[in-house]
């Protein structure tokens, strides 16, 4: 910094630097967010319960969690990583919505005076199930990501998993005695107020309407399906650190600024191995490098240039111009084996140690370094394909060739995990689906209630496309905790639909009632999480803006989905039937009236 003056532009990039940057704004917004966040949720959880017990004790599962799962982490040796930042976000998400469901249903049982213990008792009958189910399929859904090609992506997976089912222990064996333990009155005026309160008329407005336009509803989802498929084909890819940071930090001009004026800030490192000593010295090898190199400067994909390229051609040519007087015209590979030994030898005894640096000892193999301008990764990994395809073509038969340095790494490494991502995605629906069909007793209504949950993902990523925001790494994990938050609210649903229906034999009389029970702890869960993401939009970073943004807005759409889609469908799916438990008990009734015994 004493060095810089008006007339002096001193500027810092490259590959470590860029890292360093990333990783320290990341951190510095996650431990900011976490702070928010967890202000928003306690203002959303006391003014939806309003009591404290309320707001402190999905605390103590939400806390228990993370903390047990760091600790899991770090007793296996695993070190943490950028992608390990998102682990706090998705076990406070599963650990409130796991509490919340346990609390909302304790508290409607507790009001009207009915001891404590019972509360506890009806809440978990009541949710406890679904909480098991849900907690399961979550957990088998991110485990699939643990046979991931990036160890960062299957370490999420593993540990993501491990965080579940410490929220769903804590949950059903933490909070029960806690609400035993803590000093929670019995409030009737509260219980009064809440039977037609603005949350009960909601929901029954949803009730009424879902299960009065159940096909126009179908048929309106069935085309956002159709649109929003369309719209994730059209879904670009794109991953670029230097596209997060904001204009005001440095690190961005001077990238720009040493991109625009020296050509290029990452290396690439193409090492060519001809298998025998001193075969460097061959003529025909070092005309390889030539042609190849002024093949590839002139390269152009998706209008970027190949900066400066430098092997050992450059330090050969030198020295033979050197040794003829400094004549231009010899700046020339030599033809014949012999001198081109003896330049080199002559070069090393002047003292520079320029060739240990680009050539082993036996003169066997040397390297090749080609600057690139910073771009992101998958115009990366075109470059480097048409790099790789020119040295293997010229080279075939004469020398191997090797591709690294960080851009290769990188280039390879990302759309790599995109590959096992998607994957892993795909298993994951898979296992959803099974655990789906067995929650609900039928394969055809399993495999139809896969729509709510995967409508609101397929409509955030086909909103992404169509507003041109291209989707990065960040981006693909919106999908891995998506499906898991998103498939516990239909499954929960779908539970105490099922039994509602059994009790009842009417699908709208069912609805009602899970809306009306279940309904509330959804509806609480969504505003609590969403709101939770939604302060992401105080992040340094834009990628962090926009996974918590658009994972917020996909928890909003899913309570829609599950609010008016899946009733729907359950209207349409199930009739007005004959064998209900009212029914039974009713026959059964008579049947004692005429004598008929049990």
């Amino acid at each position: 910094e004493r060095y810089r003056t008006p007339d002096i532009y001193i500027a810092f990039t490259g590959g470590p630097i860029i890292e360093d940057a990333f990783n320290r704004a990341t951190k510095k917004d996650m431990l900011f967010l976490m702070g928010l966040t967890y202000l928003a949720i306690s203002f959303f959880l006391s003014v939806l319960f309003r009591r404290f017990s309320g707001v402190i004790l999905p605390y103590f599962v939400i806390v228990s969690s993370i903390i047990c799962t760091f600790g899991w982490i770090s007793i296996s040796g695993t070190p943490l990583t950028v992608m390990t930042t998102i682990l706090p976000s998705f076990v406070m998400a599963v650990g409130i919505a796991d509490s919340v469901h346990v609390l909302v249903i304790f508290f409607r049982r507790f009001q009207p005076g009915v001891c404590k213990e019972d509360a506890v008792a009806f809440a978990l009958g009541h949710s406890g199930l679904p909480i098991v189910m849900t907690s399961a399929t979550t957990a088998a859904g991110l485990l699939s990501f643990s046979h991931a090609e990036l160890a960062a992506i299957g370490d999420l997976g593993i540990f993501s998993a491990v965080g579940v089912m410490l929220a769903l222990f804590f949950t059903m064996i933490l909070l029960p005695p806690l609400i035993a333990l803590a000093p929670i009155k019995q409030n009737k005026a509260i219980i009064k107020k809440t039977q037609t309160s603005p949350m009960d008329r909601v929901l029954l407005a949803f009730a009424t309407f879902s299960t009065t336009h159940p096909v126009k509803i179908l048929i309106v989802s069935l085309v956002l399906i159709i649109i929003s498929v369309i719209g994730v084909l059209k879904i670009d890819f794109s991953h670029d650190l230097m596209k997060f940071f904001p204009e005001q930090m440095d690190i961005k001009g001077h990238t720009e600024f040493i991109n625009k004026n020296l050509k290029g800030i990452i290396p690439v490192e193409v090492i060519v191995d001809t298998k025998k000593e001193n075969g460097i010295y061959d003529p025909e090898i070092l005309n390889l490098i030539e042609s190849v190199s002024k093949k590839i400067s002139e390269m152009k994909i998706t209008d970027m240039k190949i900066g400066k390229i430098f092997s050992i051609n450059d330090i050969l040519k030198e020295t033979n111009q050197a040794l003829h007087a400094n004549d231009p015209s010899y700046y020339t590979i030599p033809q014949d084996y012999d001198v081109i030994a003896q330049e080199f030898f002559l070069f090393e005894n002047t003292g520079s140690e320029d060739l240990e640096k680009i050539v082993d000892s036996q003169f066997s193999k040397t390297r090749i370094t080609i600057k690139l301008h910073w771009v992101e990764i998958f115009t990366a990994e075109k470059i480097l394909k048409a790099i790789t395809k020119e040295f293997d073509e010229a080279f075939a038969g004469k020398a191997d060739i090797t591709m690294t340095g960080m851009s290769g790494l990188m280039a390879r490494t990302v759309p790599a995990a995109l590959v096992s991502m998607r994957q892993s995605y795909i298993i994951a629906v898979v296992v959803i689906t099974i655990m789906m069909i067995l929650l609900v007793g039928s394969i055809k209504i399993g495999l139809i209630s896969m729509l709510p949950n995967l409508l609101p993902i397929l409509m955030v990523m086909a909103f992404m496309a169509y507003i041109n925001i291209p989707l990065d790494f960040n981006g693909l994990m919106i999908g891995s905790i998506e499906l898991g938050l998103v498939v516990d609210d239909t499954m929960h649903f779908m539970y105490n639909f099922r039994k509602y229906y059994y009790i009842t034999g009417d699908p709208k009389e069912a609805i009602r009632e899970t809306l009306l029970g279940t309904g509330r702890a959804l509806l609480i869960t969504s505003l609590v999480l969403s709101s939770g993401f939604f302060v992401t939009v105080f992040a340094t970073l834009s990628n962090t803006i926009i996974f918590g943004l658009f994972t917020g807005l996909v928890i909003l759409i899913a309570l829609l989905s599950d609010f008016v889609l899946a009733p729907a469908m359950m209207v349409l799916l199930f009739k007005k039937g004959k064998g209900s438990l009212l029914e039974q008990s009713h026959v059964i009734g008579q049947a004692k009236q005429q004598g008929l015994g049990n």
